[in-house]
């Protein structure tokens, strides 16, 4: 931006949570850096109170979730859904066509997503997905935090398998695969499960 246009905009307290410094435009000029680094600020819930419904929601129907066969059934669907996404998955207008930037786009966050832990198969991958979905979904029923769309929905979802994230807004086009394919197929069984447990 040049210097110009730059005096053209107001200064104003930075937008970033607990910064009392001036900036021209929305961040200062540290959070404007960071941001440009590490990609688009979150808006959803802090991912340490996901974790911490996680943990309690691990301890709490865990044992249940075991022996329910109906749940393995549905991480083995997770695990075909989620980490092995093929061409097919992604049909453009003509039947023809596939949308090869979503793919892309889908395939390198799955690629992320199994740096963060290395060594595990789908079905576990699939398993801790699972998990994130049931904490994000309790979380919503319960009103702790109430998503604005389905898209941040699966965006917390997908933030929950991230441990690089440095809040890094994950794929978009990941979480809208996820909402497209998942969503159904997950929110009954997940709705059932949450109405067993108090948060």
């Amino acid at each position: 931006m040049t210097k110009k246009r730059l005096d053209k905009i107001k200064l104003q307290t930075c937008h970033a949570p607990r910064c009392g410094r001036l900036g021209r435009g929305r961040f200062c000029v540290h959070h404007r850096s960071l941001f440009r680094y590490y990609g688009a600020p979150v808006a959803g819930p802090t991912k340490q109170l996901l974790e911490v419904h996680q943990r309690y929601l691990r301890k709490s129907l865990g044992p249940l979730i075991e022996l329910d066969q109906e749940v393995h059934n549905l991480i083995l669907q997770i695990a075909d859904i989620a980490f092995e996404p093929r061409p097919m998955h992604f049909k453009g207008a003509r039947p023809s066509r596939t949308l090869w930037a979503s793919y892309e786009a889908v395939t390198g966050q799955v690629l992320r997503i199994r740096q963060c832990h290395p060594g595990e198969t789908n079905t576990e991958l699939a398993e801790r997905l699972w998990w994130a979905f049931l904490t994000t979904q309790c979380l919503e029923l319960s009103s702790i935090y109430v998503h604005q769309d389905r898209h941040h929905f699966w965006t917390s979802v997908v933030r929950l398998l991230l441990t690089d994230s440095h809040g890094q807004k994950p794929s978009s086009r990941y979480a809208d695969y996820l909402d497209e394919w998942l969503n159904t197929l997950l929110s009954t069984p997940a709705a059932k499960l949450c109405t067993r447990v108090k948060l």
